[in-house]
């Protein structure tokens, strides 16, 4: 029997491993998005199952790990983490341990992060706007610990992994996400 909440499919030399831990209906578009018009889902047809559910006119979000090589592995094995963005479902597996205690969940990778959410969500906040005292904890227990361990990258508009990936800014989700020219 197929497990629906593993995906997999190869590119290049890698072997990509989707691990799917929820893949529902979330907020109405307007609300996830409210800068984006009606009209731009409406006519961005292919976005629907997977994105956007026409009929509730609800964002369709996963919560879901990639793994590129195989599963099983320990976490010592483990070499490189990517965090997309800073928002508490992106970053809660980059620690483990208690409060106050908290270290990188995999010991001998880098841990790949956004350097405009980092400038946002960390100590310094350069970017001016708002922060409440959830996203100040979360830095703190999930993020403040990479950069201690010197396992931090920070990157901005291109970064490229190795011959075959390349990771590239898409803001949008994240305000904060930007690069310079």
């Amino acid at each position: 029997m197929k497990d629906s909440s593993v995906q997999r499919s190869t590119l290049g030399d890698v072997e990509l491993i989707r691990l799917i831990e929820w893949h529902e209906p979330f907020l109405p578009a307007a609300d996830f998005l409210p800068d984006v018009p009606p009209e731009v889902w409406e006519r961005n047809a292919w976005l629907a199952p997977d994105h956007w559910d026409p009929a509730t006119g609800r964002t369709v979000i996963a919560l879901q790990t990639w793994v590129l090589h195989s599963a099983g592995v320990r976490r010592e094995d483990v070499d490189l983490v990517v965090n997309t963005h800073l928002h508490v479902d992106h970053v809660g597996w980059n620690t483990f341990g208690a409060v106050g205690m908290w270290e990188p969940t995999f010991p001998n990778a880098e841990y790949l992060i956004p350097a405009a959410d980092d400038a946002h969500y960390g100590p310094d906040n350069v970017s001016g706007a708002g922060l409440q005292a959830v996203d100040r904890l979360i830095y703190e227990d999930s993020v403040a610990p990479i950069h201690r361990a010197g396992q931090a990258v920070l990157w901005d508009g291109f970064h490229r992994i190795d011959e075959h990936l390349v990771l590239e800014s898409a803001p949008g989700h994240t305000r904060y996400l930007f690069h310079s020219s």
